[in-house]
């Protein structure tokens, strides 16, 4: 057996297509399986300017001898370097025939692929190669020691250790049970404990990861970086991202969500029926990208009632294997991510790739492959020995790693495709030609106002702490800290917050983990940081709350108070939330790294209730490298990112992308808040008016009824680990190829309300700072899991326009007593007119009950205030009860650039 944790004997020749580093590169750590998935991830580590340092790999205790790695075409076996932790070639495979004979049953002899093979019938519990990790895969783990050799880098094992002890979809980290670790930061060299791995005391098999990281950081103390093929399962991608957190690592999964990434451009006419399945199609484009750079990956296991043993050794980036793959998964029925795999149905190896990477490429022999057969109809190979062919510079690619300056022959790394930034919808709406001076309302940031108009800063004082429990929430505004004589910098108001903070929700049996939602309203965008890591302190498990966070400037607070927050606390169960928090780089959205998730899901109610989804704000960062779009820079589809309008329609695109994972069906309104001086603000306000409404409008999906039918009844909107394993809490839908915002089909405009299909609400706010420079930042409120009453009121003069979302219940619509209601009052009015406009908002009725098919409303209700937001540059045009609810702004407009008096946002519940 192969040591558990060797040390390597020298350092692989130092990679000559190793890509010359930049200033963003970062030195990665490329976790393997041998899958399909982890060794395709290592391209686009290299496409994105980063540089692969080593290899790690965790395999089951106690397997069998590494197979020996003969190197055809040199004149001698290379010694050491191919298995685990750099030795793990060092001996010739010597099969162990009693073993073999105690784990069979009966052995027959079949001829497959034209050759005979050993064949096992086993019992699915006997340990034999594959134990069916939670966590790692480990058919085939006996491969993997060669590709230290194969491509040329390093490579790092370590033996599992523990169980699955957590098996919830997100992974909550035990100090108590685990090897004591800093939280983050600096985590390389002695300042880590070493582990062993063994610990059996309660220890989940995630932990195992530690030693071996610990280990390759020693190694090279320059690595931060970590990577991944996760691609839907939320299950893998949390525990690899709680390993790097505390490890200092910055995890890497480009292959996140990349079903619901733009695909490839549509292939010619096939020339034969062998297609493709619509339901197959955009979860096929990862295995086309795969065969395009001549990555082989052959399936080493199946698991499905859609898969027989004739797939063992397809290669599923081929042509054949694509096709035979989709239209077995069609046939089955299987969800989303089925035809990669996703939730168990087969397994790969990969044993050759471009050229750039791939150095030599591993051949087994037929009568190497030992076929095991388990109850169920699961299968898997077993392998007896391989070898490693030398390639040719002619098998693909030019041999500089860097993606720019290969030949881009067959089989070349550059023909790896990135997927372009923009989905052809946003792309679409990015080059709609959207020209402010189009809604000319005569109107600039500088008009001047009449005397009836307000215009004064705002009122100094400290506004009071409001407090209002409705339904299963728990709304906590104006959080803030008091100022002495002498004044507080803003660390020490942070740590008076998060104290009052952890008072009240104590007072009350609650938790921070209760925490869904924040607004932290700032003074200064500079301070961030330092507000930031005392905020961080309050939320230890997964899932913190959602975030929007904004720079109001200097005369936008209360003298004296640096920042503001508001927290919105869940009083229901626990493990009905769903959270989505994505800590890693991928192409998909930004990553969260920091103490807040993308969205967190809340039912509102006891019986099937339908959910509000909180989003945090989201500005427009480049998902790949978490920059801000600057001068000069193109992104994969060509255009210039430069332009605000760029801008808005990828920061949407990022609200969009969360809204689908989360099953969004309807945004209750939408607030971009923009900076900037001047008429720039009206006209970054049309432009992002323009690019809400339009998203709105634009039909995404030309399917068929019927096969977006197939579509929705395939998935089951299970994550698919959950679905393979069984977690504890509610399963997080994963991409659906079929589901998209507006989802229409579940919202009801009742007969007394507008029949045109008017876009949820708009309006902008100007602020003096955003996070990361950025000059537009998009937050809005989801509804999901239920149908959506949707009512628009319209005074007369068109001074106040009021818009309400009603979400009911999904069994037979019950009603629920959640209401979101978004307002507009025009800048027009005087502040006496708009202050009796705040009136009628809280006295509007609103549908909140259907009976029948075709939703006939049977009552209204007026609605009891549960949070008011009022975003308003004019004091005077708010009553004084309501002024402890205002954001002070610098300017609010409505849609097509007409300013406002007021925007605001009403979280209520129905009155009996």
């Amino acid at each position: 057996m192969a040591p558990a944790t060797p040390t390597p004997t020298r350092t692989p020749p130092a990679a000559t297509t190793t890509p010359t580093p930049t200033a963003e590169s970062l030195n990665v750590i490329a976790l393997i399986s041998g899958g399909k998935d982890s060794l395709f991830s290592i391209l686009h580590c290299i496409a994105n300017g980063h540089v692969v340092v080593a290899l790690a790999n965790v395999y089951p205790s106690s397997p069998p001898p590494p197979p020996r790695p003969l190197v055809v075409g040199s004149s001698s076996a290379r010694k050491g370097g191919g298995g685990a932790g750099g030795e793990g070639g060092q001996n010739a495979i010597e099969e162990d025939a009693k073993e073999q004979e105690e784990q069979e049953e009966q052995e027959v002899e079949v001829d497959v692929k034209g050759e005979d093979m050993d064949v096992k019938d086993v019992d699915v519990d006997v340990n034999v190669e594959d134990m069916d990790s939670y966590m790692y895969q480990t058919v085939g783990h006996t491969i993997v020691g060669l590709y230290e050799q194969a491509l040329q880098i390093p490579l790092y094992r370590q033996e599992m250790s523990g169980t699955a002890v957590n098996v919830d979809r997100s992974y909550h980290y035990h100090q108590t049970h685990h090897h004591h670790l800093p939280p983050s930061g600096d985590a390389g060299g002695d300042a880590l404990p070493l582990s062993s791995g063994k610990d059996t005391g309660g220890a989940d098999e995630t932990e195992s990861l530690i030693p071996l990281l610990q280990r390759v950081k020693r190694a090279h103390p320059a690595a931060n970086a970590i990577s991944t093929g996760a691609i839907l399962s939320d299950y893998q991608r949390t525990r690899v991202e709680s390993v790097a957190g505390r490890l200092g690592l910055t995890p890497l999964s480009f292959l996140w969500q990349y079903p619901a990434l733009p695909p490839p451009p549509p292939p010619p006419p096939p020339r034969s029926s062998s297609t493709l399945s619509s339901a197959s199609s955009s979860s096929a484009a990862l295995l086309e990208d795969m065969g395009a750079v001549g990555q082989d990956a052959r399936i080493i296991k199946v698991a499905s009632g859609g898969l027989d043993e004739s797939f063992l050794w397809e290669n599923v980036a081929s042509e054949r294997g694509r096709s035979r793959l989709s239209k077995a998964m069609g046939r089955f029925g299987a969800g989303e991510g089925a035809v990669l795999g996703e939730g168990g149905e087969f397994e790969t190896l990969a044993v050759d790739g471009p050229v750039e990477l791939w150095h030599q490429r591993i051949e087994i022999a037929e009568a190497d492959k030992v076929l095991v057969r388990g109850g169920g109809g699961c299968a898997w190979l077993n392998f007896r020995g391989a070898r490693l062919v030398p390639k040719a510079k002619s098998d693909g690619g030019g041999g500089d790693m860097g993606i720019r300056g290969s030949s881009g022959g067959a089989g070349s790394i550059a023909n790896l495709r990135i997927p372009d930034i923009l989905d052809q919808v946003f792309l679409k709406i990015s080059e709609m030609p959207l020209d402010p001076r189009d809604h000319d309302h005569g109107e600039s940031l500088n008009s001047s106002p009449s005397p009836s108009r307000s215009t004064s800063p705002w009122d100094a004082s400290l506004p009071d702490l409001l407090s209002t429990t409705m339904d299963n929430t728990w709304f906590i505004s104006n959080l803030s800290a008091p100022v002495p004589e002498d004044g507080d910098d803003v660390a020490e108001q942070m740590a008076a917050i998060a104290a009052q903070i952890q008072s009240m929700l104590t007072s009350a049996r609650r938790s921070t983990d209760d925490i869904v939602f924040t607004t932290i309203l700032l003074r200064s965008i500079t301070s961030f940081a330092q507000v930031n890591e005392i905020y961080a302190s309050l939320f230890t498990r997964p899932n913190p709350p959602a975030r929007l966070t904004v720079g109001l400037g200097g005369d936008c607070l209360p003298r004296g108070i640096h920042l503001m927050l508001s927290i919105v606390v869940d009083l229901g169960p626990r493990p009905s939330r769903n959270g989505l928090h994505v800590q890693s780089r991928s192409y998909w959205a930004p990553a969260n790294i920091g103490p807040y998730s993308q969205a967190i899901s809340v039912p509102q109610g006891t019986r099937a209730a339908a959910s509000v989804v909180y989003v945090a704000g989201q500005i427009p960062l480049v998902p790949a490298s978490m920059r801000m779009p600057v001068d000069a820079e193109t992104g994969a589809d060509g255009r210039d990112l430069t332009s605000f309008q760029y801008r808005a329609v990828l920061a949407l695109q990022h609200l969009w992308r969360i809204g689908r994972v989360m099953k969004v069906d309807w945004w209750a309104g939408g607030v971009a808040f923009i900076t900037g001086d001047g008429d720039d603000i009206r006209r970054k306000a049309v432009i992002a008016s323009e690019v809400w409404t339009k998203r709105h409008s634009i039909a995404t999906h030309t399917d068929g009824d019927n096969d977006k039918e197939q579509e929705e009844e395939d998935d089951d909107g299970t994550d698919i680990w959950d679905r393979r394993y069984g977690g504890t809490n509610r399963p997080l839908a994963s991409h659906d190829p079929a589901h998209d915002i507006p989802n229409l089909d579940m919202v009801i405009r009742p007969p007394t309300s507008s029949n045109s299909p008017t876009p949820p609400p708009f309006f902008a706010v100007q602020v003096h700072e955003l996070p990361r420079g950025a000059d537009i930042e998009w937050s809005s409120l989801g509804s999901a899991h239920g149908r959506i009453l949707v009512h628009d009121a319209v005074t007369a003069d068109d001074e106040l326009t009021i818009q309400s979302c009603c979400c009911c219940c999904i069994a037979a619509d019950l009603p629920s007593r959640a209401v979101i209601l978004h307002a507009s009052i025009a800048d027009g009015c005087t502040d006496d007119q708009a202050q009796a406009r705040f009136q009628e908002i809280v006295n509007v009725e609103v549908p909140v009950s259907l009976v029948g098919s075709h939703g006939e409303v049977v009552r209204t209700s007026k609605v009891r205030v549960g949070q008011m937001t009022i975003y308003t540059s004019r004091s005077g045009a708010v009553p004084p009860e309501w002024r402890d609810s205002v954001i002070q702004c610098r300017s609010v407009w409505g849609a097509a650039g007409k300013r406002l008096a007021a925007g605001v946002v009403v979280r209520g519940e129905a009155t009996e």
